[in-house]
């Protein structure tokens, strides 16, 4: 994903000069894109936004305004990893190593831009996830196309 992210800056950068000029855009925020993209776990990125000033805490959702907010101290995107299982969808794999954080990611990009691409791994054992869903008080019923693309 960052190496995608670069190459697409890298390729406006070099291909649309002319119209980034013409829109006053400061480009020099832009050829700080570069791989590799820091890595924060959600619970790192909370005690640092914390350390900010930011009025969050441990299980607080990032809404857009958050995002926003966080990034604004980053010149480059970042990777937040390990979300709290609770504020994420009952499909994502917990991490075998912490059960009560998830694998999955959001990054998060600077300028006040917020999530631009979020992705997970996901429960494919069909007995784990109907025990996830359960847990959640979702009806494995209301679901049972999810559950047979994991039966079949």
């Amino acid at each position: 994903e960052e190496r995608m992210i670069e190459y697409i800056v890298s390729a406006i950068l070099r291909d649309n000069a002319e119209d980034l000029a013409l829109i006053n855009r400061n480009v020099e925020p832009l050829k700080k894109v570069k791989a590799p993209f820091p890595r924060m776990k959600y619970r790192e990125l909370i005690e640092k936004a914390q350390s900010w000033g930011l009025n969050m805490k441990y299980m607080d959702d990032l809404g857009a305004d958050e995002e926003r907010a966080i990034t604004v101290h980053f010149e480059k995107p970042v990777f937040v990893t390990h979300y709290p299982q609770e504020l994420k969808a009952f499909y994502h794999r917990p991490d075998p190593e912490a059960p009560d954080e998830i694998l999955c990611h959001d990054l998060l990009a600077p300028e006040g831009c917020g999530e631009i691409i979020g992705g997970g791994e996901r429960i494919w054992e069909l007995d784990v996830l109907e025990e996830r869903m359960r847990s959640m008080n979702i009806d494995p019923q209301a679901y049972s196309w999810y559950l047979d693309l994991r039966r079949y």
